[in-house]
């Protein structure tokens, strides 16, 4: 891409998810890539929407020894670890909670103020967390486990958005090379 427009500056930039789609809606962003409870991001004529990859949220824990991922682990690690979630992050713990009443438990839950005090104390072992499995796959962290919680609330998607107006080649150019980036690191996972 850079190769055919050597002027070009990409600039990427970190929203919450409100705040993102309110930028594409003010021509602030050119395209957003979202992760997201459906497949589309908040449908309407003028954005166009493109699916990129499907995950999921996934309960987190480090453990010195294996873990068996079954719903009575699960219940277990939730009830005698709780959980940790980010204070202001309101779609993400909304999602968590969704999963906690579809399980029908209510873990203790303990809020930290960046994803950053988030990760330093599931790594120490003192709490479990939420989160989507593509941020703990690139964690080196070896004794982080993964438990899944096969509940419909737990879905994931990756989506890219852009105002259907807009004609920035790029745009197209940056879907692509992450649809090419999700197809690639699947594959690798295989």
């Amino acid at each position: 891409m850079h190769d055919n427009l050597p002027g070009l500056k990409a600039n990427f930039l970190t929203y919450e998810h409100d705040a993102l789609v309110q930028a594409l809606e003010n021509n602030a962003v050119d395209v957003g890539f979202f992760l997201h409870q459906k497949p589309i991001v908040k449908e309407n004529s003028t954005r166009s929407c493109f699916y990129l990859h499907a995950d999921e949220m996934v309960l987190a824990i480090c453990a010195e020894h294996k873990l068996e991922d079954t719903p009575e682990t699960l219940h277990k690690i939730l009830l005698y670890r709780g959980i940790i979630l980010l204070e202001n992050e309101n779609r993400g713990m909304h999602q968590a909670m969704r999963i906690l009443d579809e399980l029908k438990i209510e873990p203790p839950v303990h809020f930290v103020s960046n994803r950053d005090n988030m990760i330093f104390s599931l790594e120490s072992g003192e709490n479990a967390t939420i989160l989507p499995t593509c941020i703990l796959t690139e964690m080196q962290n070896q004794q982080i486990q993964i438990l899944h919680f096969r509940v419909p609330g737990a879905a994931l998607h990756y989506v890219a958005a852009w105002q259907s107006y807009n004609n920035n080649p790029l745009i197209t150019q940056l879907v692509e090379a992450a649809a090419h980036s999700f197809s690639v690191s699947g594959s690798e996972k295989s």
